[in-house]
């Protein structure tokens, strides 16, 4: 799909925008793929049971109501949060670093194979996906909303403007969204909105809440965003609603995570996890070496009766191109 702008923001019209699909659970990943290539958000429905869902939220409800006041503008104060939630609640690991549409997703726009010399030989590696951050957001009535931005800045992310998503989907994208909602998530109640292709908007394109979208769901609906969409948190126009959502995003295997999984998640913790687990949290290669602790992967610190001898840490598919 091409999308042809005018030159400023203000004179697009919201009928301008690509229209954001809702598909069912267990909809064919390249479908999902396509959607997000074109408006840069897309909603599944039924991605969690709602009596998971009422689990999650009596697991996290004593971190929501321990948190502080926010001191500062980019959330409303009545805004309450836990950080680094798969250090904290079992349920929302399961749900984030074990679901396996997340990582298929995050693959499709994140992972990267890249081929070098190695003398005379032509060695390839792959870079997975890691764990950027996992939050649990609580809002109550609020006259604010969130401002609209990009979380992509985090790694100087500097886009241009372009007119349709790039054939190679790994190129423009640092960063990929997941917010699922915990309880019923409605405009009025401060569903997250976004401006839908505004994943293709260069640097200079100012956002504008006239061509907002809003992520209106129901209890275990998971919406998807690149990393390159505008978006942000809404004001909570109800009078005794709460809005409940844990927000997610994914991120390049060599890039540094928002949030230090290493330092948030207990080690114990992090040890009980499963090795495929483990390693979205951020203990892998991102191969050739990046990542490594004493010239070995660092999924040894964690169980080291994975060790099978000292060696390269090229992978035992170096010499064959990886497919994505």
């Amino acid at each position: 799909m091409t999308v042809s702008l005018p030159p400023r923001t203000a004179d697009i019209k919201p009928e301008d925008l690509p229209e954001v699909k809702r598909f069912p659970f267990g909809t064919p990943v390249r479908e999902l793929v396509k959607a997000l290539t074109v408006a840069g958000g897309v909603i599944v429905e039924g991605m969690h049971s709602p009596e998971l869902m009422k689990e999650l939220e009596a697991e996290i409800r004593p971190l929501i109501s321990n948190d502080s006041d926010w001191d500062g503008g980019f959330f409303p104060t009545e805004t309450r949060r836990c950080s680094v939630l798969v250090g904290k609640s079992r349920i929302a690991a399961q749900v984030t670093l074990g679901d396996d549409l997340l990582w298929e997703l995050s693959d499709a726009f994140l992972a990267e194979v890249n081929w070098y010399w190695y003398g005379d030989m032509k060695q390839w590696g792959k870079s997975s996906p890691q764990l950027n951050t996992c939050i649990a957001f609580s809002v109550n009535p609020c006259k604010e909303d969130q401002p609209l931005h990009r979380d992509d800045h985090c790694h100087h992310n500097n886009l241009k403007e372009i007119d349709t998503y790039p054939e190679d989907l790994q190129e423009r994208e640092t960063l990929l969204g997941y917010f699922f909602a915990v309880k019923k998530t409605t405009k009025e109640n401060g569903a997250t909105r976004f401006i839908p292709g505004s994943h293709l908007w260069g640097k200079d394109r100012e956002p504008s809440d006239h061509l907002a979208y809003y992520a209106e769901m129901n209890p275990g609906d998971g919406f998807f965003m690149l990393g390159s969409c505008y978006h942000g948190g809404s004001k909570n126009t109800t009078k005794d609603e709460e809005r409940l959502v844990v927000g997610v995003f994914t991120t390049k295997g060599y890039y540094r995570q928002e949030e230090n999984q290493y330092l948030g998640v207990p080690m114990e913790m992090a040890k009980s996890f499963p090795t495929k687990w483990q390693k979205r949290l951020g203990y892998a290669i991102s191969e050739p070496w990046c990542g490594h602790v004493d010239s070995a992967d660092p999924i040894l610190f964690l169980d080291p009766s994975l060790d099978d001898g000292n060696k390269d840490l090229f992978s035992k598919e170096a010499l064959t191109p990886y497919r994505l």
